[in-house]
């Protein structure tokens, strides 16, 4: 059993649109908390905390999302229009990124070609030694 609490701004907001959650899970003794921002069009930063009261370890992540539009050859202004347009808008690939407390970065490309949506991803250990690539993955998916 767990409980959660989630707080987002609302469209009309001035400022950045942001998101907070917060969610505890006493059988586990586990508690989480994030804090989400979209910082630009195309760009969103997030940070994560985790503590268990019962073992006393703590976890820290931060990470981000770049995204790419379609045509990347478009002018910026073009880019501009696309983004503040209508609401919908076409994402050709996202970057995803995530950097821990213990040195570990995570990379994912996401992209779609016609019906076929790929995604790239490795995890590198930035203290050194001789490991220092953790896992490298692909995946392919085929939506009709």
């Amino acid at each position: 059993m767990s409980t959660g609490l989630r707080f987002a701004t609302l469209p009309s907001h001035p400022g950045f649109p942001y998101t907070m959650t917060l969610t505890l899970n006493p059988l586990m003794g586990n508690l989480s908390s994030t804090y989400s921002v979209r910082a630009g069009d195309l760009l969103s930063l997030s940070t994560r905390f985790d503590f268990n009261v019962y073992s006393y370890e703590s976890d820290v992540v931060m990470g981000m999302e770049l995204w790419r539009l379609e045509g990347a050859g478009a002018s910026q202004s073009k880019r501009n229009e696309k983004v503040e347009g209508e609401g919908e808008i076409d994402i050709s690939g996202s970057l995803k990124t995530r950097l821990d407390h213990h040195g570990n970065v995570g990379v994912l490309w996401e992209s779609r070609v016609k019906e076929l949506v790929y995604s790239l991803g490795a995890t590198l250990d930035l203290r050194g030694g001789k490991d220092m690539i953790g896992g490298v993955g692909v995946e392919v998916r085929y939506s009709s």
